[in-house]
Parts: C-alpha cells; structure tokens; sequence
C-alpha cells in the first residue's frame, strides 16, 4: 500500500471522531486476511467521506493486524525483523535469531536486532493508526461507529515479542488522525447506551469450536480437584485478610490457586504434548495451594507458621500478581472494579 496517500479530511465542528477499541482477546488472526488487501479494496473515494452518519460499524477481520503474525503477515522486513518467538536463550529468555524468512530453517537464521525489530514495530504502529483513519473516513459511521480490534491475548510479547511497542506505537500515532479516537467499551456505552441486546453463542479457538480441549474425559479430574480447592480459599479469604500475620500466607495462596486454575495445563493434556510436564505442573500447584489454605484455616493441622514458611519459599519462585491483596479486597467487598495506583 502506498502510505503517503491523501490524508482523510478532519471531522467537521458538529462531527464527532469514530471510537476505537483496542482489546485483547480471541485468536483473531485466524479469521485470515491481510490489512493491506483489505485497504486496497475498502479504501473508497474521497466522495463518500461527506455522507451523513450511517450506524454504528465494526471492523473485525478488517482491522486485524497481519503485522506480526506467523501465518498472514505480509512477507519481507515485517517477518525478517521480528525476533523468533519459539527461539531464544533457554534460561535467560534472551532473543537471538530473527524469523528472518518463511521456511527459513534456525541454522540459516540471522541473528535479531532489537534496533531494527523496534523500528519495524513502529511503522507498522503508524501505519495501522493511518488504516483505522481511512476505514473511518471510507464508512462515515457517525458518532456512534466503532471499530473493534481484537488481539490475541498471547500475541503481544511472545508470538509477536514486538507487539507492546506496536500497541503503544498505534496510540501515539492516533492523535494525528482526528477521525478516530481510542476509548473503552464501558466508555463508549456510557455515551452511547445500546439499544438492544444480543445473545452471543459459546465458543472457543479450541478444536472443534467447544470447550473439549479444557473438560473433557482427560481432564475431568481436575476441574474435580480445583472446584473444592477454591471454595475452600473463598471459606478463609475474608478472615485471612483481616488477619496481619496471615495476608502473606493469603496472598501467596491466590498466586499459587491463579496457577492451578491456568487452562494450560487442560488444554497441553489434551492435545497430548508433555502430558506428564502438564499433571506434575498441575499437581504441585494443588499441592501448594491446599497447604496454604489449610494454614490459614483453624483446626486444619497445618499451624500457620508452616504456611508463613512455605509463602516465603514460593514467594522466591513465583512472585507474579504484586497487587492480588488489593484485587482479592476488591472482590470480598463486591467491587466490580479495581483500581489500583
């Protein structure tokens, strides 16, 4: 696409500019497409951008980025600048191989410059907040229109090691396109309440659509094994927190019950890939959360100075979620928002 093409015109006085929402969500990459052909076919003549306000539009598949993806990313400097995502330093995390190419094997890999990979980002964050702008202005959707962007959750950081710094490239870009301006879901409602509602049917990414990857006869025990566990942690939380000499039990208790919630380990069971890793892990996450609670509730058998013990040790080994005291706080008093500072 030719990037120096005429800029869309600024919203006149009474117009109000499109909202974007940015999320992070289903693996949206797998719907296919590319932004570029999508911007070559939807990107209308400048005599549509003065018609009247139509309802509210929502781009999908339209605005999906292609820039850091395996699969659709468009080929050259996007794939041989971006580092390697299943390729790095096997203690330190360190990038050292660029994708370089497709089909390009590791042994003929050049080596990832983080200087290049972030200017590449950056373009491609100019860009996309370009594209957005010429969507909005193609449509004329009104003060109501929206353009959802949805992101795979995993996507930034690890598939696309580079996708926080586009993410961040897309919002310094945006003020300079008056027809779009990024907001929230929650934010747009409240300026614009929906006038009906919709029922959406259930789905997944996984196979077959459903929810078999993550309950299914290989991994029904565990859901057995966690449902008791976090009604026993919810039974003690509300003491716990009270309890000064506890909250480090308490906290380090909900770190290690998010870890045995993770759907990964349902999901590595059943696709049959290090199944022994994916119970062990899952296991002694089990394990160390029952301890935990156990310490914290009376007459259990585990005195509380063990769980203070055991919180020390694992709070070396999986300090993750630095804030779960307030968030737990939150959700005792029937908050359904957190604020943290």
């Amino acid at each position: 696409m030719n990037r120096t093409a005429k800029t869309p015109r600024a919203p006149r006085p009474e117009e109000k500019p499109i909202h974007l929402i940015l999320f992070r969500s289903w693996r949206s990459w797998r719907l296919g497409g590319s932004i570029h052909s999508h911007s070559r076919r939807n990107a209308r003549p400048a005599a549509r951008r003065n018609a009247q306000p139509s309802a509210a539009y929502a781009a999908t598949a339209a605005t999906a980025p292609a820039y850091g993806t395996n699969r659709y990313g468009p080929a050259g400097p996007c794939k041989s600048a971006r580092a390697n995502a299943s390729r790095h330093h096997a203690t330190g995390g360190l990038k050292l191989w660029k994708v370089t190419g497709d089909n390009v094997d590791l042994g003929d890999k050049g080596p990832y410059d983080p200087q290049a990979a972030r200017a590449q980002a950056r373009g491609h964050g100019e860009h996309f907040a370009w594209l957005l702008d010429q969507l909005s202005a193609a449509e004329s959707p009104g003060p109501e229109g929206v353009i959802v962007a949805p992101f795979d959750t995993e996507l930034f950081g690890h598939w696309w090691f580079e996708g926080p710094e586009f993410a961040g490239d897309v919002y310094r870009a945006l003020p300079g396109h008056p027809n779009v301006r990024p907001v929230t879901g929650s934010g747009h409602l409240s300026t614009h309440p929906a006038r009906a509602a919709i029922r959406l049917p259930e789905g997944t990414w996984g196979a077959n659509g459903d929810f078999s990857m993550w309950l299914g006869p290989d991994t029904a025990w565990t859901w057995e094994r966690i449902w008791p566990l976090e009604q026993a942690f919810w039974d003690i939380a509300g003491d716990a927190l009270t309890n000064a000499s506890a909250r480090t039990v308490l906290a380090q208790a909900a770190r290690s019950l998010l870890l045995t919630q993770s759907s990964d380990w349902q999901f590595i069971i059943s696709t049959g890939a290090v199944v022994d890793y994916a119970v062990r892990r899952f296991t002694q996450h089990c394990l160390e959360t029952e301890t935990l609670v156990a310490a914290l509730t009376p007459r259990s058998g585990t005195s509380l100075e063990e769980g203070q013990q055991l919180a020390a040790r694992l709070e070396r080994r999986d300090h993750l979620f630095p804030d779960v005291l307030p968030a737990l706080s939150a959700a005792l008093s029937g908050s359904r928002s957190l604020a943290l500072t």
